[in-house]
């Protein structure tokens, strides 16, 4: 195994404060960090660093020619390593594990171990604007402090990821409302991030606000008053064209209202 050691900043500035209170979040994102790595005695166990998988992970048919890459030309680009697990280099990493290749590996030693993983991740991958989105509401929960705010804001987030502040705000709503099966869906690029926003949404109104018999009820009752009584002024309508204001009209007018009124 080779280590070298490598320094590398970012033009995009944040800071990196985390806390245990992104533990859910963490989860749901990236449930492979709460499963032990399967372990391959050829090459050197590592486990992969919460930065490294803010970025979804290649489908499986883009890891097998990332497989026959490297079987053809050998790992070109070492594997970076910060705080003793896999900062960049996730999918290269599961390539060689299948190969039984030990990759090269360089320490990061620079002092902004994200912005260095967001500039690697967008300048090489291919990623949809709900991908992106999630990304971006992963670096806001990184960015979060105890007393529960964030240093890096919606606006801020939507623009260093080149996505709209809304895809920002329905990928935050999954992040935390959602299952991890709901942030599987648009990591895989299976649904899009606004249609499980909304998913979740109609869920939570529905848990919320459970439909009550009663007021359906009153609902039907009042339609139906609403029918009869326009019906019935039309009818009175018709009378008092061949009537005016006979005895016959003023009588059923006076029973009408005391009918309906109790007057």
């Amino acid at each position: 195994m080779k280590v070298i050691r490598t320094s590398c900043t970012s033009d995009i500035q944040l800071t990196l404060p985390i806390t245990r209170a992104k533990e859910v979040a963490y989860k749901k994102l990236h449930p492979e960090l709460h499963q032990p790595q399967e372990k391959n005695a050829m090459i050197t166990p590592y486990e992969f660093h919460e930065l490294c998988c803010i970025f979804p992970r290649c489908t499986d048919e883009e890891l097998q020619l990332l497989v026959s890459d490297i079987r053809e030309n050998g790992l070109l680009t070492p594997i970076s390593l910060y705080e003793g697990k896999i900062l960049d280099g996730r999918n290269r990493y599961l390539a060689c594990q299948m190969l039984n290749i030990e990759p090269d590996y360089v320490e990061f030693d620079g002092t902004a171990p994200l912005p260095f993983v967001v500039s690697r991740n967008l300048c090489r991958r291919h990623l949809s604007e709900s991908q992106r989105a999630m990304v971006a509401a992963a670096i806001i929960e990184l960015q979060r402090k105890e007393n529960g705010r964030s240093e890096l804001t919606i606006s801020e987030a939507a623009q260093q990821l080149n996505v709209s502040e809304r895809s920002v705000y329905h990928a935050a709503k999954v992040l935390h409302d959602g299952t991890e099966q709901d942030v599987e869906a648009i990591m895989s690029g299976e649904k899009k991030v606004w249609a499980v926003a909304n998913e979740i949404k109609e869920q939570n109104d529905f848990i919320l606000s459970p439909v009550d018999p009663k007021k359906l009820q009153v609902k039907e009752f009042n339609t139906q008053i609403l029918a009869t009584a326009r019906s019935m002024r039309r009818t009175m309508d018709s009378m008092f064209s061949l009537t005016r204001w006979s005895n016959e009209y003023k009588k059923l007018h006076r029973e009408l209202r005391t009918i309906i009124f109790d007057e």
